[in-house]
């Protein structure tokens, strides 16, 4: 399990774009095992407004 933690003890939040549902539920479940906060979008118009959704420090 890796520290996944943010530099304020928050956890990573990850953007997984992938258009074959299956595979990306699959890596969906193996990152949130590990810790992470993963949010999962199937085209990548909407992967980009999400992105683009999220303030970048």
């Amino acid at each position: 399990m890796c520290d996944c933690s943010g530099n304020n003890g928050s956890v990573m939040r990850v953007l997984l774009v992938e258009d074959e549902v299956p595979l990306a539920e699959a890596v969906a479940r193996g990152l949130t095992a590990e810790g992470f906060d993963v949010d999962t979008v199937h085209d990548g118009l909407d992967g980009l407004w999400r992105g683009a959704r999220v303030a970048m420090p």
